[in-house]
């Protein structure tokens, strides 16, 4: 098979999400499948030297990011007689010109915006309309999806009308950086660069209101007044997420509260900061995945997780799960934690056996299964089309 992958993340400048996710599935894909030709279109150039494999190429494509995908991208598979185009994040070029594979994180751009988040500049508003005009009908014309959990694959028969057939859930994997991380130097500089205490509760905001920051704020600063000293870490994708964090605090704000906001680490030190916090925080409203809760689980960081949405799929029962729309709630999960080393050590040992789960050589190797699905379908109707009669009913 010729394999196209719109591979645009790999050189954009922000890391997460998209680009984690990008990064990782090629490197699993290039380290299983050594047989099948895979032909990676960034948007920029800066990645054609980083894949070696004889059986991997990379070329650039760049161009207005909707011009790219619907115009210039198809052309550029058309001549490299690409056999399965796989898109990987949620949109793609709606004019087939071969068997075409999409991966749909999540339904976030589908769904409208919440109350209380922060309006976009023109330009992100531009491309989410984009977005929620492609998504419905690149999921349409695929041959096949892909999601990462079952609540995404539920939303996608949903939102999107894509019959559950030929949806397939292949869940994210994890990153090997994660792991319990016992170096002294490495923990005593990066508590040192972010000045982080011996104890804290660990959590991730950003300005968005599905990420519940007013409920993790308000869940601290209720369990600072029974435990009398909290310290609550926030690591803040965005200025705006910070400027949010803070203002929430000044409602909820007491003496036994104290509370750092970090930007984005690199994953070696968010490692460490997950390696040694007394739990995660993550009541989030709705997430495709939650990968932080995978993430804490490999480095032996107790979880507490919301209800609902993906998070109880992804976490089983190692994790402490809760109403995200009930801070009281949430604060008594985590004076429950903080209390009792008997639950956490319980936590930690499934957290641990939870994470077996999760690895991106099955990511890798349940993705080639898709291909060689569409592939065999496409095959068996191009041959039932050549037979005489054959494209009759």
């Amino acid at each position: 098979m010729r394999i196209g992958i719109d591979a645009r993340f790999l050189t954009h400048p922000q890391d997460g999400g998209f680009k984690t996710y990008t990064q990782n599935i090629v490197h699993g894909l290039e380290a299983l499948d050594d047989q099948n030709q895979y032909f990676l279109y960034t948007d920029r150039p800066g990645a054609e030297s980083a894949y070696t494999s004889d059986n991997f190429s990379v070329r650039a494509i760049c161009g207005p990011a909707p011009v790219r995908e619907q115009f210039l991208l198809p052309a550029a598979m058309s001549q490299d007689k690409i056999d399965i185009a796989h898109y990987l994040c949620n949109t793609a070029a709606v004019k087939k010109n071969c068997s075409l594979v999409l991966t749909v994180h999540d339904l976030i751009p589908c769904m409208p915006r919440q109350r209380g988040s922060q309006k976009p500049g023109l330009k992100a508003r531009m491309l989410n309309s984009y977005w929620r005009s492609i998504m419905p009908k690149a999921a349409k014309r695929a041959d096949a999806v892909i999601t990462i959990s079952q609540a995404s694959k539920s939303d996608i028969c949903r939102m999107l009308h894509v019959p559950e057939n030929r949806i397939t859930v292949i869940p994210t994997g994890l990153h090997p950086d994660f792991a319990p991380i016992r170096d002294l130097d490495e923990i005593q500089r990066v508590r040192k660069e972010h000045h982080l205490p011996e104890k804290y509760v660990l959590g991730f905001v950003s300005s968005d209101p599905r990420k519940n920051c007013q409920g993790i704020i308000m869940a601290a600063e209720l369990a600072a007044r029974i435990l009398n000293d909290v310290v609550l870490v926030l690591i803040c994708a965005s200025h705006e997420a910070k400027e949010m964090a803070l203002s929430f605090a000044s409602q909820y704000e007491t003496p036994k509260l104290r509370m750092i906001l970090l930007d984005p680490v690199p994953r070696r030190d968010l490692a460490i900061i997950y390696s040694q916090a007394e739990v995660l925080l993550f009541p989030s409203f709705y997430e495709g995945f939650g990968l932080p809760v995978i993430e804490a689980m490999a480095c032996d960081t107790p979880v507490i997780t919301s209800n609902i949405s993906s998070l109880p799929e992804v976490a089983g029962d190692a994790a402490l799960l809760v109403n995200p729309n009930d801070p009281k709630h949430i604060a008594e999960a985590l004076v429950q934690v903080l209390q009792d080393q008997k639950l956490q050590a319980d936590l930690i040992a499934k957290g641990r056996q939870r994470v077996t789960n999760y690895g991106w050589e099955r990511t890798a190797r349940e993705t080639v299964a898709v291909y060689e699905k569409v592939y065999a379908q496409a095959s068996a109707k191009a041959s039932n089309n050549t037979i005489p009669g054959g494209s009759a009913g």
